[in-house]
């Protein structure tokens, strides 16, 4: 049993002396570490009543890493193979603070199936930027 104990300790000390601090591995070896813009608490939502579309997205960040946030929201409008965005309904913002939020609405749908998609672009202090697309659940105008 001590051999199988020292063994164990032996192979968890080899593998602790293995592990390397990443922002000291970046700068030793110049790569270049983003932000993870996965880190940001975003959404993109989509409302029918009736003919109508209102389309509801979200951004924040807890950290002051970030310097302004953009959202660019379109509807979508699913055809046999694809979506199409839809005529009159893309709309832009951006804010110079941590979040975002943003609402907007398009009246006079036809019957389909539809989605908000959202793109996120983060502009960072050190001058890089990051963009996410998220998408709304499928809702239908019948």
């Amino acid at each position: 049993m001590k051999k199988f104990v020292t063994a164990f300790l032996i192979g968890t000390m080899s593998i602790a002396s293995f592990t390397v601090d990443a922002g000291a591995y970046a700068k030793e070896h110049n790569v270049v570490v983003v932000q993870d813009v996965g880190q940001l608490t975003k959404t993109s939502s989509l409302m029918l009543k009736s003919n109508e579309a209102v389309c509801k997205s979200t951004c924040s960040r807890s950290s002051e890493e970030s310097t302004s946030i953009t959202a660019v929201q379109t509807l979508e409008k699913k055809t046999s193979w694809y979506y199409q965005s839809v005529s009159g309904a893309t709309w832009s913002t951006t804010v110079n603070t941590q979040s975002l939020s943003m609402r907007n609405s398009k009246t006079g749908l036809s019957s389909g199936t539809y989605r908000l998609k959202t793109v996120f672009t983060v502009k960072y202090k050190n001058g890089k930027s990051e963009t996410v697309t998220v998408y709304s659940a499928e809702r239908t105008v019948k």
